[in-house]
């Protein structure tokens, strides 16, 4: 086979990576954290698995807030609660695909591109988590489950704040077009329990308040 009939090579462009530190801070009404503990996981377990019903101990709702925290495995600069850097992700993700023509059909490229550094949880399946500094108090409402409703108790955090470090792929995502996502997607998207994106109790929104990139 002559020179001429050879396949050519295919070319991969290497990624140009960035690393970019954003602050935001919560907007009202703030932060509704929604670990799903060991205890609701354990009622779910019993009911797939058809156990004997048995009368439910009365409930504990300060236990029941405690257990929907996520908490870091060590303190971070004095923080022990965090929230999965995961869904930060899926955020920014959610906000380019919706709102930036550019990404509209681009989840694996986006996935490919941004990363969130998190730090690891107190229980392994909580994945890692991105600090949060803030204090929470008791929440309690009636939510919807099937054609019923039941007493839902979860830790809000009324105003807080955290710094997501991103260390992203420039070939991919530009950092303007990170900062923009990262903006839509505090006023659009939101995380945790009734966020922006999914309820009308509007929950999970933030504002940038720093940003900060280095090659």
């Amino acid at each position: 086979m002559g020179s001429a009939q050879k396949a050519k090579a295919i070319e991969i462009e290497r990624p140009q990576l960035a690393l970019v530190k954003i602050s935001i801070e919560g907007s009202p009404p703030g932060l509704l954290m929604h670990r799903f503990g060991a205890k609701a996981k354990n009622e779910m377990r019993e009911k797939q698995g058809k156990a004997a019903k048995t009368s439910k101990p009365a409930r504990d709702p300060e236990a029941e807030v405690e257990d929907a925290i996520y908490r870091l495995a060590e303190p971070v600069d004095g923080v022990q609660v965090g929230f999965p850097a995961h869904a930060f992700k899926d955020a920014l993700i959610s906000a380019a695909q919706r709102y930036m023509a550019a990404f509209k059909k681009q989840s694996p490229m986006l996935r490919g591109a941004i990363f969130i550094k998190g730090y690891t949880g107190q229980e392994p399946r909580d994945g890692q988590l991105v600090p949060v500094h803030g204090a929470y108090v008791d929440d309690m409402r009636t939510v919807r489950i099937g054609s019923g409703s039941d007493l839902r108790y979860r830790p809000h955090f009324p105003e807080w704040t955290a710094d997501l470090e991103i260390t992203l792929d420039t070939t991919t995502v530009s950092v303007d077009q990170l900062y923009a996502m990262t903006e839509r997607a505090g006023v659009s998207v939101g995380v945790g329990d009734g966020r922006v994106e999914k309820s009308t109790l509007g929950f999970g929104g933030w504002r940038i308040t720093e940003i900060a990139a280095s090659e």
